[in-house]
C-alpha cells in the first residue's frame, strides 16, 4: 500500500477535507526516527506528511483513539515497552475505559512499507503476553477507514454478508471467489487489493471486502443508492456462498 493511492482516493472523494487537514514537517518525522533510533514503514510516513498533525473529524485507529503525532512524541523515549520495536500511532483517550489500549506499529514486521499493528496498555511493568494483535496492518486500516468514510458509510442502504471459510488458510481462496463474483456483478477495485482488505465500487454502489485474521471469516459490506439493486446483490452473495449469512 502506497499513500499515495489513499491520498488521490481522499482527495477525489472530500477535496475540500483534504486540503483541511494538516500535515507533520518531514524534518519532525525525520528527527523522530533519528531519536528513537528506528524506521517507520512509507505508508505512516505518508499518513503523518499528510494528515498527521490534524485529521480533522476522521479517526483512523478507531472512535476513541487519538492519533496526533506531536502529542504522541510528547512521551518518547517510551518508559514502559520496548521501544525500539513498538512505535505508538495512537492513544485511548476515553478515560471511562477500565482498560486503555493504545495502538502502536510493531516494527519488527515491518516490511519497509507496511507494518503490522498491536495493542496493548501503556503504564508500569510491560507484560508480553498482554500485547494483543491489531486485525490489520497500518495500510489496510487506513485503506478500510478511508474507503468506509468517504465512500461506503454515505451510501444511502447498507447490508453486510458474512461467510465463515473454516479457517485462516482457507480465506485467501474464498476472498479470491468474493472478488470473482464482485467483478461479474461490475464491481472493481477502487483501491489497490490488499490481502484482508479489498475495496471496490461501481456506479451507485460500493463494497468493502474484509478478512478476520483470527477466523478467516470474510466480511462484505456492501452500500448503495438503489435499494433494490443492494437487495439483489446481497442474494447473488448468499446464493453463491451457501454458509453466508446477513
Amino acid at each position: 500500500m502506497d499513500w499515495t493511492d489513499l491520498a488521490a482516493f481522499m482527495a477525489a472523494r472530500e477535496p475540500e477535507y483534504h486540503r483541511a487537514v494538516r500535515g507533520v514537517a518531514p524534518a519532525d518525522i525525520a528527527a523522530c526516527e533519528e531519536g528513537c533510533s528506528i524506521a517507520l514503514p512509507r505508508v505512516y510516513v505518508g499518513f503523518l506528511g499528510a494528515m498527521g498533525a490534524d485529521c480533522g473529524e476522521l479517526r483512523p485507529f478507531g472512535p476513541t483513539q487519538d492519533c496526533d503525532f506531536y502529542e504522541l512524541v510528547e512521551d518518547l523515549p517510551a518508559r514502559y515497552y520496548p521501544g525500539d520495536r513498538y512505535f505508538k500511532v495512537s492513544r485511548e483517550v476515553d478515560t471511562s475505559r477500565i482498560t486503555r489500549l493504545d495502538t502502536f506499529l510493531d516494527l519488527a514486521g515491518s516490511d519497509g512499507d507496511d507494518a503490522p499493528m498491536v495493542q496493548f496498555e501503556d503504564g508500569g511493568e510491560f507484560v508480553p503476553e498482554a500485547v494483543t494483535a491489531f486485525r490489520f496492518t497500518l495500510g489496510e486500516q487506513l485503506a478500510r477507514n478511508l474507503f468506509r468514510s468517504f465512500e461506503l458509510d454515505r451510501r444511502a442502504h447498507r447490508i453486510v454478508v458474512r461467510s465463515a471459510t473454516g479457517s485462516p488458510e482457507r480465506a485467501g481462496r474464498h476472498v479470491q471467489e468474493v472478488l470473482e463474483l464482485m467483478a461479474k456483478m461490475g464491481f472493481e477495485p477502487v483501491l489497490p487489493v490488499l490481502p484482508r482488505v479489498v475495496c471496490l465500487g461501481r456506479a451507485g454502489a460500493s463494497a468493502l471486502v474484509e478478512v478476520h485474521a483470527a477466523s478467516g471469516a470474510v466480511g462484505i459490506h456492501m452500500g448503495a443508492e438503489d435499494v433494490r439493486a443492494l437487495g439483489a446483490a446481497g442474494e447473488q452473495v448468499l446464493a453463491r456462498f451457501p454458509g453466508a449469512r446477513r
